[in-house]
């Protein structure tokens, strides 16, 4: 019995990073990638009634390696009639989330040398604010994604040249909580110690 590449529920969301929908697309024009796969996943989608969401940043990414207006307009296209996406448009307070966890995650992992990018950071805080609408998101990113604040599921997809790790996410509001009294505490901490200092 086939298991399901979709782990949510019915009737909840699934936000799609840059390169599942680049995945798609290209299943869906046979280019490389079978179709198998996104058919199960188009199914299932479906099947369960699932709202997809794309974000204006992830739209962006998707539509600038764009090499014609044609091109452009395809893409466009795609996106509009296949996924029959929810656009989540960039807000004052997705900024100000972002922003709160790019300062967290830099003190938690400052040993890093792996720095997650902008438009990551940005579908975390996503994630947070539609925490309570039962949303996940998948991506293929795996390996420099910020997981400090998320609970992920691996689901390896035959892509029919090599095996792939589909990655779901879902924001976990404890372990977001512990990091954020950590960062908080460290936070005043420093700063006390500065104010001591500038008296002496």
């Amino acid at each position: 019995m086939k298991k399901d590449i979709i782990t949510l529920d019915s009737n909840s969301y699934l936000l799609l990073d840059t390169n599942v929908i680049q995945h798609l697309a290209g299943a869906y024009y046979n280019i490389k990638n079978p179709k198998l796969w996104a058919q199960n996943f188009y199914q299932q989608i479906q099947d369960k009634k699932i709202q997809l969401i794309v974000c204006d940043l992830t739209m962006f990414e998707f539509l600038r390696g764009s090499t014609s207006l044609t091109e452009y307009l395809e893409k466009l296209r795609l996106l509009e009639e296949i996924f029959h996406y929810y656009i989540a448009g960039v807000e004052t307070n997705d900024i100000i989330e972002t922003t709160r966890i790019a300062n967290i995650y830099e003190f938690k992992q400052a040993c890093k040398k792996r720095e997650p990018s902008f438009v990551d950071l940005f579908l975390v805080s996503i994630l947070k604010n539609l925490a309570d609408k039962n949303i996940i998101l998948a991506t293929f990113n795996h390996l420099d994604f910020p997981i400090l604040f998320l609970d992920r599921e691996i689901q390896p997809i035959d892509m029919g040249y090599e095996i792939e790790n589909l990655c779901f996410y879902k924001f976990s509001k404890q372990r977001y909580k512990n990091n954020l009294v950590e960062y908080i505490r460290a936070t005043y901490s420093k700063n006390r110690t500065k104010k001591k200092d500038r008296k002496k």
